[in-house]
């Protein structure tokens, strides 16, 4: 049967009686159960206007009607008429009706006409919510769910909605919803007006609960009427689904992880590939450096330069395994070092990356700054750490590289979550920069995230750092505002009695 039969055979064997007119008021379809209404065929009203086919005996509900129906044609909005009505033509006056209108829009979506379905008075068609219905479907009910009049004062509500809210029942009917929750949210009270104006409202969102925990909640509002056309509040139904949306967002980080982890394995087979011309060409570098010193007198202006070259070359042969060793998780070989030789013995080439436009100033503490790491672990930290600080700074600027012992209690840890009780020596760089936002600051030890343009980062910097202080059973904190620069911390575990072992042995 095609779409139009089916829309045919619905309307020929509907038990109410279906007029449909023009935007003009005129009657161009009837069902034969307004044919029998009527006691007359469509071919004789046909043309004529609804209301001078269907009079009601009482002026006052043809005008009404009347109104309803123009109402509807010019706005669209939907109308019911439920007064029981007696129709004027002496065979069908002991009939007692209502009507709902709806509009009839055409392709254009501009509005055509009108649809006006007739209920007789023994049609089960009741638009009208009673209240002490509802009242006792609300109290009943398994889930959520809250009955308010038009004043948002509870009538009602379910014994979950009590226990998810933590309200006490003896104390709530009657009481307005915003003197119990008098911190609610702006747009909520907004949704509920919408609601007592017609509307049906649905969304999800974060619910702070008086506990202090954060919950998600997916609900629903929508009027409910104490007479056909007479909206008597809303009923309000809420969901929690807090355990469902943690699984997402515990589902998406682990994809984000294993994404992540792709990347970093895609990498690891990457830097492989590469690593054994890079070494290569570091062997020819080394070995001419070896012979130019042989060659060269120490009072030479050129063999301190040479001196240069070669620990330049000497420490990135050691920052290339550690690439590989973190790509291909490799073993390290981590010693007893005193950081702030290691440091000095970098700082050279740290200030030649940061640029002379930027100042870089060296505060080491005293001493007892004995830590256990792999000396080319530090020099990443090192250089990725200062790196990062001197692409912050645009223009003039200062870095500050500082070391301190410093011992944390429990209750420093207890107030700052993510540290640990004990002995450290903390490793800080600080710079002038442009500092980040809470978002940012989230974000930025997560593999290949960056806020370099592209070309200018690869994601990676922070990432290896953050695992290489866990690592060496340590943790680091960000300290930074948005205008005001950005401090990195990294806390180690200090080892105070222990020999050093020199880094470049």
């Amino acid at each position: 049967m095609s779409r139009l039969n089916w829309h045919q055979a619905v309307l020929q064997n509907m038990i109410d009686a279906v007029i449909a007119v023009d935007d003009r008021e005129q009657i161009m379809l009837v069902n034969p159960a307004a044919e029998r209404l009527l006691g007359q065929e469509l071919k004789e009203i046909q043309g004529n206007t609804f209301l001078e086919t269907f009079r009601f005996l009482d002026e006052q509900k043809q005008t009404e009607m009347q109104q309803r129906l123009k109402s509807v044609l010019q706005t669209g909005a939907h109308s019911t008429y439920a007064d029981n009505s007696s129709l004027a033509d002496e065979e069908v006056s002991h009939q007692l009706i209502n009507c709902d209108i709806s509009p009839l829009y055409g392709y254009s979506s501009k509005i055509i006409g009108a649809l006006l379905i007739i209920y007789g008075s023994k049609s089960k068609f009741n638009p009208v919510h009673h209240k002490e219905d509802l009242q006792n479907f609300v109290s009943n009910a398994l889930v959520a769910i809250a009955l308010f009049d038009k004043n948002m004062c509870y009538l009602a509500t379910s014994r979950r909605w009590i226990e998810d809210y933590n309200l006490e029942c003896d104390q709530l009917l009657g009481r307005s919803h915003y003197e119990v929750f008098p911190e609610i949210p702006h747009h909520w009270k907004v949704a509920h007006q919408q609601g007592l104006s017609g509307n049906t409202l649905r969304d999800e969102e974060l619910f702070l609960r008086k506990n202090g925990s954060v919950q998600w909640n997916r609900w629903i509002l929508q009027p409910w009427y104490e007479s056909p056309d007479s909206i008597g509040g809303i009923v309000v139904l809420t969901e929690d689904f807090t355990d469902r949306k943690n699984l997402e967002q515990e589902n998406k980080e682990l994809l984000e992880q294993l994404v992540a982890s792709q990347k970093i394995e895609s990498l690891g087979r990457l830097a492989g590939g590469i690593a054994h011309d890079f070494n290569n060409m570091l062997n020819i570098i080394q070995g001419h450096v070896g012979l130019a010193l042989l060659e060269t007198d120490k009072n030479h202006p050129l063999y301190s330069h040479l001196i240069e070259i070669r620990d330049a070359t000497e420490r990135s042969t050691a920052l290339t395994q550690q690439l590989l060793s973190f790509t291909t998780r490799q073993a390290t070989e981590p010693r007893f070092i005193n950081i702030n030789t290691n440091i000095e013995e970098m700082f050279r080439i740290l200030k030649r990356l940061i640029g002379e436009e930027i100042e870089f100033v060296w505060e080491p503490e005293s001493a007892g700054c004995i830590v256990k790491i792999d000396p080319s672990q530090l020099d990443q930290i090192l250089a990725n750490l200062c790196l990062n600080a001197s692409d912050a700074i645009t223009g003039i600027g200062k870095i500050t590289l500082k070391t301190l012992n410093l011992e944390l209690d429990q209750d420093y840890c207890s107030s700052h979550p993510g540290t640990l009780p004990g002995k450290f020596v903390v490793l800080s760089v600080t710079d002038t920069g442009a500092g980040m936002d809470k978002d940012t600051q989230a974000r930025i030890f997560k593999p290949f995230f960056t806020t370099k343009p592209p070309g200018k980062g690869t994601g990676i910097g922070l990432s290896t750092v953050s695992g290489i202080v866990q690592q060496n059973q340590g943790f680091l904190q960000v300290e930074s505002q948005p205008g005001s620069g950005t401090t990195f911390k990294i806390f180690l575990p200090c080892h105070r009695n222990r020999i050093p072992v020199h880094a470049m042995s």
